[in-house]
């Protein structure tokens, strides 16, 4: 009875984070700030309480990943370039935390498909840097950090799913694409082409990132206890 209370909780839950998410990038999209203040600050606790109720045993460090990201995305509402970069280093946090539990969760590939697998994206970033180094000033030392840690992250994803094509790494590769291009699409609005549609773009990849990842944490930590299960039978 708890097991079926639980899962019917979490549907609800995923009901609930897509309705909050879906107005949140109609809020983008139309610059709606009532609607984003009533709706953002919303989506990683719905999506925490999510990953709570679905874990056998949750993830803490996951759990603070996921606060650093509510902190940073509350900054990001007011869009002076002051507050978005404040948001930005409160991000590279999220960036960290993230790592430290992907590689937890995974078997390292080993450096050389980690170094390879982040070509792809080291590459999309120097180009980005190189067309708006003018543009980016003060935030220059805040992309060229956000830009390593999600090329590690891309390699640990490509590289992971070269080892293991399992669920799990499908799921890492997935959001991991998805993040990069968001924050591909972050420098493009605030330096280039601010349109309403590319901040919702790039929220609705933000979103649909976060829940792919909250999805492949609790895929890993099933197959961990899989594992552990057959070791002991």
């Amino acid at each position: 009875m708890e097991k079926i209370t639980r899962i019917g909780a979490v549907r609800f839950l995923i009901a609930a984070y897509l309705i909050v998410s879906t107005l949140e990038i109609a809020g983008e999209y139309f610059y709606n700030e009532p609607l984003i203040w009533a709706t953002k600050p919303f989506m990683n606790p719905l999506l925490a309480i999510m990953y709570w109720l679905s874990s056998k045993k949750a993830n803490f460090v996951f759990i603070l990943a996921l606060t650093f990201s509510w902190v940073a995305n509350l900054f990001f509402i007011d869009r002076n370039l002051d507050s978005i970069l404040a948001g930005a280093y409160v991000f590279i946090g999220y960036r960290v935390l993230t790592i430290y539990v992907v590689l937890r969760l995974i078997r390292f590939p080993g450096w050389f498909p980690v170094v390879l697998g982040s070509l792809p994206f080291v590459f999309i970033y120097l180009y980005v840097i190189n067309v708006s180094f003018a543009e980016i000033g003060d935030g220059l030392y805040m992309f060229i950090m956000q830009g390593l840690f999600i090329s590690f992250l891309g390699g640990l994803a490509v590289g992971n799913y070269i080892l293991r094509s399992d669920t799990a790494a499908t799921l890492l590769l997935m959001s991991t694409m998805l993040f990069a291009f968001t924050q591909f699409l972050f420098v493009v609005r605030l330096y280039y082409l601010n349109l309403s549609t590319f901040q919702a773009l790039a929220m609705a990849l933000f979103a649909s990132g976060q829940f792919i990842l909250c999805r492949f944490v609790l895929a890993a930590e099933r197959d961990e206890s899989d594992r552990i299960k057959l070791s002991v039978g």
